[in-house]
């Protein structure tokens, strides 16, 4: 083998402070936005031949996963638990029967943004003022490195700051097997022996970012930001703010939520800073940035333990049960939910059929099973919802899904964001209907929306007979039996009605994703799957 190996090193868990946040995971497999970060790893690495990824042996990958690598050219290396890191190095080599190629090392928990393409002897490094136990690396003014040391924790002297980042390129697989061995599996010394016989330069890496401990896990995370088109989001990692010229009413509103929220509901809110217009008539706002997982991430590519879901489940029940006491009489529920479900989901659904040219109107199958139209899915799940309650409206969050919902595991709380803030075009408005907030809840649940936004699924289609599958893992078994336990009032989560709405939701978000016709599709075969559930299917 003469071309270069690139080995991805994940073979050992992440660290406790991480694996209370997101599971027991490899540190490539950590959740960075609605990605792993093994995704933002292999698109810096580009177009390699030989790409290795060493994982623990106990850890079971998702099928997905496993196409997904196969897919990317990765080959994998399963390690066995307890190994160091030099001692993984001498395991995978000798796995992959490594002659006198170059091969380059990437840690695992290590982006960088330009991998550097040279196949010399290099270590790479970058500043760091964190009182981690990082190796500090020692060169001369020509840039050759003269040796690299373990500091321990705290020990960090930031007049001293140039430490290794997690990139190594040897010219020599077989003189760093050698030097490797030499060392017993030390990885710092076997470098350092590797260096002494052929040199190694310093390459100082600008675009580096650690994940490897909880504090730069969450600062290298907030480099990746989402943001749909009609808003601008800024993360300074003190605040964020949003921002929008075309929809600044729908800014305004989201403000106005926030400001006007009763105090005892705040705790489960992010943190209002401030709000105002610019001059060129755009609106924006600011809140205090978080640094926590949302429970999307967790949901798609965390690794929870049951306990975590009820607690998670059990602070979204405070929160909605603290929102239904906070009563508006002035306002009927059943009409509220009417405008955000009937209305606006026939409207949404004109839309699709006049710029589609899949039928509204014509029967499908799902799985083999003859099922109405679309219009009659539609038409079936309205007539589950009782629209004429008098119930008096309540405070409303009115996005409640898995994506705007924050949760801190050390306080067991949720912080929900992204409020909906108005109903058509009435103004802002907190009010609203619960069961629109347990609908969208459960839309992330029962309808496995994060997994559509994630690509995760597989789909079947012929014309008008559709088919969806998602993989089994067991977080949705762990939160489907958590939201099934949920009522607020007298309103059940596991109820005919609220599976109603959610189909009405995935049918009325057909024409907001008329750039993605493979998202709409999926969408179409979720609400039908859905339809059959709810038919005992």
């Amino acid at each position: 083998m003469t071309e270069r190996v690139f080995l991805i090193l994940s073979s050992a868990f992440v660290e406790q402070e991480l694996a209370a946040e997101f599971g027991r995971l490899p540190p490539s497999f950590l959740p960075v936005g609605m990605k792993r970060l093994l995704d933002y790893q292999l698109q810096s690495i580009g177009q390699e031949e030989n790409i290795y990824l060493t994982l623990p042996e106990t850890f079971e990958l998702q099928k997905r996963d496993h196409l997904q690598l196969e897919s990317a050219g990765v080959t994998l290396l399963p390690l066995p638990l307890g190994l160091s890191l030099g001692e993984a190095v001498i395991f995978a080599c000798n796995m992959i029967a490594v002659t006198d190629s170059p091969i380059t090392i990437l840690h695992g928990d290590t982006l960088i943004d330009e991998l550097p393409q040279d196949h010399g002897d290099h270590i790479g490094v970058a500043q760091s003022s964190d009182g981690y136990s990082w190796a500090a690396v020692d060169s001369d003014d020509d840039g050759a490195m003269l040796a690299i040391n373990t500091i321990a924790a705290g020990a960090h002297d930031i007049g001293r700051s140039q430490v290794a980042c997690g990139y190594f390129s040897f010219s020599s697989a077989t003189l760093l097997l050698q030097s490797l061995t030499y060392t017993r599996g030390d990885f710092i010394d076997g470098v350092n022996r590797y260096n002494s016989l052929r040199s190694l330069s310093v390459l100082p890496l600008v675009n580096w970012y650690d994940f490897g401990h909880l504090r730069t896990f969450y600062r290298s995370r907030r480099t990746v930001t989402t943001a749909r088109h009609f808003n601008l989001l800024d993360n300074d990692g003190v605040t964020v703010r949003k921002s929008s010229f075309s929809a600044r009413n729908k800014i305004k509103a989201e403000a106005a939520w926030y400001d006007t929220l009763p105090h005892g509901l705040r705790v489960y809110t992010a943190r209002l800073v401030e709000s105002g217009e610019n001059s060129d008539g755009s609106a924006w706002y600011e809140t205090e940035y978080e640094y926590l997982p949302n429970l999307a991430e967790l949901l798609v590519f965390g690794k929870m333990d049951p306990a975590m879901w009820t607690h998670a489940f059990a602070s979204c029940q405070l929160f909605l049960e603290n929102c239904a006491t906070n009563q508006n009489p002035e306002w009927q529920a059943g009409q509220i939910l009417k405008a955000l479900v009937a209305d606006k989901g026939e409207k949404r659904l004109a839309e699709f059929a006049a710029d589609n040219v899949f039928s509204v109107d014509h029967e499908l199958r799902y799985a083999g099973r003859n099922l109405p139209s679309l219009r009659g899915i539609m038409t079936f799940a309205l007539e589950q919802i009782n629209f004429i309650t008098p119930a008096p409206s309540n405070v409303m969050h009115g996005d409640f899904c898995f994506s705007n919902i924050l949760y801190n595991p050390r306080v067991r709380r949720i912080r929900a964001l992204d409020p909906r803030g108005y109903i058509g075009g009435s103004g802002p408005n907190i009010y609203g209907d619960t069961r629109y907030d347990l609908a969208k809840l459960g839309h992330s649940v029962l309808g496995r929306y994060d997994d559509i936004i994630a690509g995760r699924y597989d789909i079947s289609s012929h014309g008008y007979d559709l088919n969806i599958h998602f993989d089994d893992h067991p977080n949705y078994h762990h939160a489907k039996k958590s939201f099934a336990a949920m009522a607020i009032g007298d309103y059940r989560a596991d109820s005919e009605e609220i599976s109603a709405i959610i189909i009405n939701l995935f049918l009325s978000m057909l024409p907001l994703h008329s750039d993605r016709p493979d998202r709409q599709k999926a969408f179409i075969a979720n609400a039908a799957r859905l339809f059959v559930e709810m038919q005992g299917g």
